[in-house]
C-alpha cells in the first residue's frame, strides 16, 4: 500500500496533447492498478502511454523502473523514460533525471544520450517543430560533454519555427562558440531547416 500512496501522489496526469486511449488503458487505470497492487498491470499501461508521448506516463514508467515495482529495477530504462518525460515538460522529471545521473555510469549516460538523439533526429527531420528544441536541450544537458555546436544548430531551427523558450538554449550554446563556429552552425541550421521544410 506504500507504493499506492507514493505513486498515487506522484501520478498527477497533465496530458494536454489530446492523447486518446481506450478506456481500459487510460492513465487513471494505471494509477488504479498501482493502488490495487497490480504493479505489472500499471507497468503495461504506462509503457503503452509512454511510447505514445504521454509525459506523465513516461515519468511514472521511469519511477517503476527506478524502484523496481512491476518490473525489475533498470536504471538505464529509468533514465531513458525520465529524460523523455522531462523533454515533454513533466515538472518533476528533471529531478529524477538528476538522481539517475548520480547512479548510472558514464557509458549508460552516453548510450541513452545517443539513443535519444537518434530518435529525436528522426522526429525532427520528419517535420516535428518541438523535436528541434528537445534536441538542443538534449545536446546541452543529457550528454556527458555538451555538444554546443549541435545544440546551437537545433536551437536556431527551433527559433526559426517560432518556438517559445529558445533564447536560453541559444545563449548557453552560443556563449561557448566563437564567431567562426557560430557562422558555420548557422549555415548548417539553414540547410537543415530548408531540407526539413521542403
Amino acid at each position: 500500500m506504500l507504493w499506492a500512496c507514493v505513486l498515487g501522489v506522484e501520478f498527477a496526469h497533465a496530458s494536454s496533447d489530446g492523447l486518446k486511449v481506450p478506456a481500459a488503458e487510460s492513465f487513471q487505470d494505471g494509477v488504479n492498478f498501482v493502488a490495487d497492487g497490480n504493479y505489472y498491470g500499471a507497468f503495461q499501461i504506462f509503457e503503452k502511454l509512454a511510447s505514445n508521448g504521454d509525459a506523465s506516463a513516461q515519468y511514472n514508467l521511469s519511477l517503476l523502473f527506478l524502484k523496481g515495482v512491476g518490473v525489475p529495477i533498470n536504471y538505464k530504462s529509468a533514465l531513458y523514460w525520465a529524460w523523455q518525460s522531462h523533454i515533454n515538460d513533466h515538472e518533476k522529471a528533471f529531478s529524477q533525471v538528476e538522481e539517475l545521473l548520480e547512479i548510472v555510469p558514464e557509458a549508460v549516460r552516453i548510450e541513452i544520450s545517443n539513443e535519444t538523439i537518434d530518435d529525436l533526429l528522426n522526429i525532427a527531420r520528419s517535420g516535428s517543430k518541438e523535436a528541434t528544441l528537445d534536441l538542443a536541450e538534449t545536446y546541452l544537458e543529457l550528454m556527458n560533454e555538451p555538444d554546443f555546436e549541435q545544440a546551437y544548430t537545433w536551437a536556431l531551427i527551433a527559433q526559426a519555427y517560432g518556438l517559445p523558450n529558445v533564447a536560453d538554449f541559444l545563449e548557453r550554446a552560443g556563449d561557448e562558440l566563437d564567431i567562426k563556429a557560430k557562422i558555420a552552425q548557422q549555415a548548417t541550421a539553414s540547410e537543415l531547416f530548408f531540407a526539413i521544410r521542403r
